[in-house]
């Protein structure tokens, strides 16, 4: 029978953890392959669920303010969701090959996804991405950063 303590032991070398940010091409395809995806995702529930219903006259006198809340509140889950259940990914990042991790290369928790959805809302988060890393609000205020997967050894 084999010891796990020897097998641990012996020649075992942990590899190098080398982790490099995404492009600022592969963050902005991300975002727009992510818009898309949340948009047609918001139309299906929406004719889905008001239309099958018979809800469709409130969404027809809903107001401005009414929309934007409805709307963040389901941008929010929609990113979280993804994040939380696709490992750190939405479908921007499947395509690009990119992924979120912690600032030490670790799986992000619940609560820094949960956060990193809700500072997506934040007026003009989409302008805090023009500086030198390629990072946002939403990445450095929940600790957090996009990896290219194939540049980084984690």
């Amino acid at each position: 029978m084999i010891d796990s303590n020897d097998i641990l032991d012996s020649d075992f070398v942990p590899k190098e953890m080398v982790l490099v940010r995404a492009s600022a091409n592969q963050r902005l395809l991300n975002y727009f392959i992510d818009h898309i995806v949340f948009t047609l995702v918001l139309f299906a529930v929406l004719a889905a669920f008001i239309y099958g219903t018979g809800f469709d006259e409130w969404v027809d006198d809903m107001n401005g303010i009414v929309d934007h809340i409805f709307s963040s509140i389901f941008y929010v889950i929609v990113y979280f969701t993804s994040e939380s259940f696709l490992e750190g990914k939405t479908i921007g990042k499947f395509i690009t090959k990119t992924r979120v991790l912690t600032q030490s290369g670790d799986k992000p928790t619940q609560g820094q996804l949960l956060k990193r959805s809700f500072i997506r809302l934040v007026p003009f988060e989409a302008l805090s991405f023009l500086n030198e890393n390629n990072s946002g609000w939403h990445d450095k205020w929940s600790d957090t950063i996009v990896i290219s997967e194939k540049d980084s050894i984690f």
